[in-house]
């Protein structure tokens, strides 16, 4: 995943008309840890991580969990453009 991939997902989840699809989110399972395989993923997968993990109840967002996103994406997300 690229700079540019992350920051086009991060413009679609914060789109009022994006719906994410939270059933799809198998495959971010533990994205986290060091034995994660890589995937290949959408845009808009990805923009639904973003919205998962990164939403809050009050409408803000958590840059923390963004930016861990970002570090293990770069790595383990291929993301089709």
């Amino acid at each position: 995943m690229t700079k540019d991939q992350l920051n086009k997902a991060w413009a679609l989840a914060n789109q009022e008309s994006f719906v994410p699809n939270y059933k799809t989110l198998g495959w971010s399972i533990g994205f986290g840890l060091s034995d994660y395989k890589p995937v290949t993923i959408s845009i808009e997968a990805l923009a639904t991580l973003i919205c998962y993990q990164c939403g809050r109840l009050n409408m803000t967002w958590d840059m923390e969990a963004l930016d861990e996103i970002a570090r293990h994406g770069k790595e383990k997300f291929l993301v089709l453009v």
